[in-house]
Parts: structure tokens; sequence; C-alpha cells
């Protein structure tokens, strides 16, 4: 063993190291309970602002004075318009259709 080794040292490194990998354990699991207590929040505000939008939505075609500005604002975020990309739900069942087809063995 070199003359500058100290055995005492590496112990205390080697407890150090291990301390530092469990940190990294407990901080791991922390996170991941954090992303699930956020998520779950995150649900929950969603269904309620859905219910919201449903019921102004219902005012709305109810004639309900002032109900058609706070639709028309909750309305920017629960409308969307179709991706040129994305395709349409006949596309996607002939999609279907021919890859059936082709696992099976069979053509168009």
């Amino acid at each position: 063993m070199p003359a500058n080794f100290n055995v005492g040292a590496l112990a205390a490194s080697k407890r150090g190291l291990e301390d530092a990998r469990q940190l990294v354990f407990v901080l791991e699991q922390l996170t991941q309970a954090a992303s699930n207590v956020l998520l779950v929040r995150a649900d929950g505000c969603y269904h309620d602002a859905l219910r919201i939008y449903g019921s102004l939505h219902g005012q709305v075609r109810s004639r309900v004075p002032g109900a058609d500005p706070l639709f028309q604002a909750l309305r920017t975020f629960f409308s969307r318009r179709k991706r040129i990309d994305e395709l349409t739900e006949k596309e996607l069942e002939q999609d279907a259709k021919i890859t059936v087809q082709h696992s099976q063995g069979t053509r168009l």
C-alpha cells in the first residue's frame, strides 16, 4: 500500500458516498411524489374547468345574459384546430384495414 494511504479516510469517503447515494434515492422518490401530486391536482383543475365550460355553454344556448363573454374567453382553451398532419377518422380506419390485410397476407 502507498505510504500516504489512510484506511480511515477511505472508510469515511465510502460512508459519505453511500450517504449521497441514499440522498439521491430519497430525492428521486420525493420528485416522483411531487410529480404525482401535481398531476392529480392539474387533472382536478382541468375537470373543474371543463364542468364550468359545459355549464357556460348551456347558459349561452339558453341566452343567459353575461354568459357569452365568459364562454368565449374559455372557448380559446377548449377548442382546437385540426392539425394538417393529423389523420381523419376515415383515414385511420383505412390505415387499420390495410394493416390487418397486410398482416393476413391479403391485398386490397
